[in-house]
């Protein structure tokens, strides 16, 4: 199966396919993700139907076209007004997430 992205090795740039999902390379340095093709128009008029959470970029992200991903929640969180710490540290209208 071919994927619309590769992994690339951050140190020695050497490139190879995801099969075993390979953390480091061989010389140690991490991988990083090269796409080939980015999602189609279609792809994007998906988003507005998923939830606030980081799968919603599925597209986007390496994974195989079978894999369901785990959650924990993560992502959309809302930002909160810290005005407290606008008044001790001097900023303006700082944001704290949740």
């Amino acid at each position: 199966m071919e994927f619309p992205w590769s992994l690339e090795c951050s140190g020695c740039a050497k490139t190879r396919g995801a099969g075993g999902l390979p953390s480091v390379c061989d010389c140690g340095q991490p991988y990083l993700v090269r796409y080939r093709a980015i999602p189609s128009p279609e792809v994007k008029s998906l988003l507005r139907g998923r939830p606030w959470t980081m799968w919603r970029y599925r597209e986007w992200l390496p994974l195989f076209a079978d894999v369901t991903p785990g959650t924990l929640g993560e992502g959309g969180m809302t930002l909160l007004s810290a005005e407290r710490s606008a008044a001790q540290h001097g900023c303006r209208d700082p944001r704290a997430k949740e």
